[in-house]
């Protein structure tokens, strides 16, 4: 098994999901930034996942539309997602 990290939907409304799937546990941290880099939510603060397949659910209503990056750190290494969050 690999380390896959995938989001829906996206485009989203009000919420959107993101999946994590680990071989191994890993120390998982998830973060919302605007197209400045300014964070604007912190969706998971860092703490130990187990193997296997985890769901985020991430609530956008205090969110303003527009374009985020999600980075997702997974010991230490960082992913980068865009969201598009539409009205």
């Amino acid at each position: 098994m690999e380390t896959i990290v995938d989001m829906y939907p996206n485009p989203a409304k009000s919420e959107t999901t993101i999946e994590v799937v680990l071989p191994v546990d890993g120390e998982v941290r998830i973060e919302l930034f605007d197209a400045a880099s300014k964070l604007i939510k912190v969706i998971r603060k860092v703490s130990t996942q187990q193997s296997g397949n985890t769901l985020y659910n991430v609530n956008l209503e205090d969110v303003a539309a527009g374009v985020y990056n999600v980075t997702i750190t997974i010991d230490g290494i960082a992913t980068q997602k865009k969201l598009i969050r539409i009205e």
